[in-house]
């Protein structure tokens, strides 16, 4: 077998790992739901945010985003860092 041949081989083997790796199984447990934007608003409720407040309007917002990796990882956040978070994603999203 010449390296080109062996390059190809490999490629091919690779190409089935990752196929298996992505292909769910039986054993695998669903993927739970991602927080909906109630879930979100709930959180955001027990904050007592002012809904006045620009912050409160920019995270709105940022809920309906289709990126629903906004919702899981605001649901993670600690009370505390939710303000800067709310800034950090609206400088990124062009909101402020």
């Amino acid at each position: 077998m010449d390296e080109v041949e062996v390059e190809v081989e490999i490629l091919g083997v690779l190409k089935v790992i990752a196929n298996k790796i992505n292909q769910p199984t039986s054993k695998s447990p669903p993927k739970p739901e991602p927080p909906s934007v109630e879930d979100c608003e709930t959180k955001l409720n027990g904050l007592k945010w002012d809904e006045d407040d620009p912050l409160y309007e920019t995270v709105l917002a940022i809920f309906c985003d289709p990126n629903d990796h906004y919702r899981e990882c605001w649901m993670k956040l600690k009370p505390e860092r939710c303000v800067n978070w709310v800034k950090m994603i609206a400088r990124a999203k062009g909101f402020t």
